[in-house]
């Protein structure tokens, strides 16, 4: 009887430490396997201190002037560039469209810079690009025709506006 509790004794030994061995194979598997399909991740900070640019552009011309029965033809000059009266140059490259703004639809606009004419669409130009590592200047005449025979009791604004877009 004795031989026969030493047996069984021997074979649940032998079946807790076959138990302890698997039990430690499924662990340093999982150990092992766990690192091989690790994601290593590496987190930076940092600041970064950022500046608006500065844009700069500016119309200058001549505040008014007069169509009359007897002069019903005028010219406007005008001037387009990319730095200030502190000579500060525009620190990003534009482009920009001119806008002559008008209720009178008598009133007929031409549009040269030298002498080259620009064609109006919409009373609008096309862009123009404007760069931001020299000075320039975009020198414009409006040739502005009133185009009617009867001049009598005209009253009319004029505005001039410069839309312009930062490019990339």
């Amino acid at each position: 009887m004795k031989e026969k509790i030493i047996q069984i004794n021997k074979r649940k030994k032998s079946k807790d430490f076959l138990i302890v061995i698997i039990f430690l194979v499924i662990l340093f598997t999982t150990f092992i396997v766990s690192f091989s399909f690790a994601k290593y991740i590496t987190v930076v900070n940092g600041k970064i201190f950022g500046n608006i640019a500065k844009p700069v552009i500016e119309l200058r011309g001549e505040e008014s002037f007069i169509i009359t029965s007897t002069a019903p033809q005028t010219l406007y000059e005008f001037e387009v560039r990319n730095y200030d009266e502190n000579d500060n140059i525009n620190e990003v490259k534009m482009q920009y469209y001119i806008e002559i703004i008008s209720d009178n639809n008598t009133i007929l606009f031409e549009l040269y810079n030298g002498n080259e004419k620009i064609e109006l669409e919409s009373k609008k130009t096309k862009l123009i690009n404007i760069s931001k590592e020299n000075k320039e200047v975009h020198k414009y005449r409006l040739n502005i025709i009133y185009n009617s025979s009867n001049l009598e009791n005209i009253k009319d604004n004029i505005e001039i506006k410069i839309h312009s877009i930062q490019k990339i």
